[in-house]
Formats: C-alpha cells, sequence, structure tokens
C-alpha cells in the first residue's frame, strides 16, 4: 500500500519524531495488523473515532526500513476537501503559470471549497473537543493508574492537534486575505 500523496494539513502532514511520511513510504501494517491495499481504508479507519490514535508501520522508500509512527486518525470527509481545495488551486495555479485565463467562475470554486473545508474543520474540532471530554471524564472515573498515564497521554495529543489546527485554520485564512488563497502573488 504505496502513499501516492501527503494531503497538506491531514493527520500525517507533520514530524512524527524525526519521521515524516513521504511520497512512495509503503503502510506495511495499521495497528500491529497487516494490510493490502484492499484491507487499508477500512483498518486505517478503525473506530472512526476522530482524533483516535492509530499505530502505523511504514517501510520507508528512502531507506527501505520498517519504522513505526502513531498518528491522530483525521476525518475522511475532511481530508478529501482539502485535498480537493488544493487540486483546484493548483489548476489554477497552473494556468496562472502558462498564462492562461483565471475566470472568477475560478475564483468561485476555489472560495466554495474553502468554506467546505472551514466547515469540516471545525466539526473535526468540535469532535476531537467532545473525544477530550469524554477521555478526561474517563480519568476521573478510572482508577488504574497506568490506565491514568495513558489518558493522560492521549489528552496532551489530542490538545497538541488542536492548537496545530487551530494554527494551520488561522494561517489559512490569513493566506486567503492576503493573496486570494491561489498561493500566488
Amino acid at each position: 500500500c504505496e502513499v501516492s500523496a501527503i494531503v497538506p494539513g491531514g493527520p500525517l502532514d507533520k514530524d512524527f519524531r524525526g519521521v515524516t511520511v513521504q511520497p512512495g513510504d509503503v503502510v506495511v501494517m495499521v495497528d500491529q495488523k497487516t494490510v493490502t491495499s484492499e484491507t487499508l481504508p477500512s483498518t486505517l479507519r478503525g473506530s472512526d473515532q476522530i482524533g483516535s490514535l492509530v499505530s502505523l508501520t511504514l517501510r520507508k522508500k528512502a531507506t527501505g526500513k520498517n519504522v513505526e509512527i502513531v498518528a491522530n486518525r483525521g476525518s475522511i470527509a475532511q481530508i478529501q476537501a482539502i485535498g480537493e481545495l488544493f487540486l483546484i488551486a493548483s489548476e489554477i495555479h497552473s494556468s496562472l503559470v502558462y498564462n492562461l485565463k483565471v475566470t472568477p467562475g475560478d475564483i468561485l470554486r476555489v472560495e466554495a471549497q474553502a468554506k467546505v473545508v472551514n466547515n469540516l474543520s471545525r466539526r473535526f474540532i468540535e469532535a476531537q473537543k467532545a473525544h477530550i471530554v469524554d477521555l478526561e471524564a474517563a480519568l476521573r472515573d478510572q482508577g488504574s493508574r497506568e490506565r491514568i498515564s495513558a489518558l493522560e497521554a492521549q489528552i496532551i495529543i489530542y490538545k497538541e492537534t488542536l492548537i496545530q489546527r487551530d494554527a494551520l485554520l488561522l494561517h489559512s485564512a490569513r493566506t486567503a486575505t492576503e493573496d486570494g488563497g491561489l498561493g500566488a502573488r
């Protein structure tokens, strides 16, 4: 299951303690289960609890060595919407590079897709906040010291993810205001 692309702002678009996921890397296992191209989507989705942890074993294209990372599950709809936004923006960028006409309809497509991404991002953040509340409640109700430590670690990871998402949304909004969201000056 070769990684074909990393969606900017998606759950794998970050540094995992010195390891970054790159196109060409191969997903070997998800949560210690061997996966095939047929089983990867359902195994990766897992419980579909946005923000829940997922362990990935990757064979790095550059070294051929297996590495394990732990990431937060993202919203499939959000990741697809972000990918679509970047495809639309890339089409417009290509038009600008080759001096082709960019129409008001092109700009409207970007704006419409940006709204979809922002709405999904808000829902993603709200789902993660609700999950944090649930984890904190479980933490208060749980008696096992090791379970409490694991939940505390998960809460910290979720809160860091929310901070990163908020910063990304703020940066995206600023960029869209400054250059029309196209990445061109």
